[in-house]
């Protein structure tokens, strides 16, 4: 996407570094105008499909009225890693840094409210006004936590040693190669008689070990092929 950016709009990166907007200081500023521009087009794939899912197969499927949201969250840490996170409200120096909290808070309290109202939902008949509470309550959900970690990440970047390092290095290949996993454990255990806390917790530690080598497996072979790393030698011939 980043190369299709720079083909499109050559000059947008560097738009993007010089730009003293308050959007990237403030961090209010920014929810203010990121949870709004993100509803409205998930609002309208929502109106439009419905739960718009689409079976791949087996326990995969693609939830399109969310495609919208996805997009944009990969469209802000594209900007962010143009703009470069000292010069944001995630920077480790800016004054909202240490009060990453507040945001993550937030988006637990809202979840327990969305989780509440979604089994109303399905639970009762005539929950029209529920149903159009429910995107309102995802989108903030989904921007209020996930900024809030990424404000803690930011935060304790400098302080990653060894499992930590590890960690922020594959982080994005364990975000990539996450959900297949996690859908097939799921689907793998959805007749085990195990209770379901103790299959959240199963499913959550073995997706993320088995997403962390498969990236550190596929990181290897990538550096190995970009010549960071030399190659095996082969014996010389006699």
């Amino acid at each position: 996407m980043a190369a299709v950016v720079h083909h499109v709009a050559p000059g947008l990166a560097e738009r993007v570094r010089r730009s003293p907007s308050i959007f990237f200081r403030n961090r209010v500023v920014f929810l203010a105008v990121f949870i709004p521009a993100i509803l409205v087009p998930y609002y309208a794939l929502w109106a439009t499909v419905g739960d718009g899912f689409v079976r791949l197969g087996g326990p995969f499927s693609l939830q399109l009225d969310r495609v919208s949201v996805y997009l944009a969250f990969f469209s802000v840490g594209l900007l962010f890693g143009i703009k470069g996170l000292p010069e944001t409200w995630a920077g480790k120096e800016h004054p909202a840094a240490p009060r990453w909290w507040i945001p993550f808070l937030l988006g637990v309290i809202l979840y327990g409210a969305y989780a509440a109202l979604f089994m109303v939902a399905v639970s009762t008949t005539g929950h029209g006004g529920l149903l159009f509470t429910l995107p309102v309550l995802f989108v903030a959900v989904c921007s209020l936590s996930t900024f809030g970690i990424f404000g803690a990440f930011a935060v304790m970047k400098k302080r990653t040693t060894g499992l930590g390092a590890s960690l922020a290095e594959n982080s994005f290949g364990i975000y990539v190669l996450h959900f297949p996993m996690v859908a097939g454990l799921q689907f793998a255990l959805l007749d085990v008689a195990v209770p379901g806390v103790l299959k959240g917790i199963l499913v959550f530690v073995a997706s993320l070990a088995a997403a962390w080598g498969l990236s550190i497996m596929v990181r290897s072979i990538g550096a190995i092929v970009m010549g960071r790393f030399p190659r095996p030698s082969r014996p010389a011939k006699a």
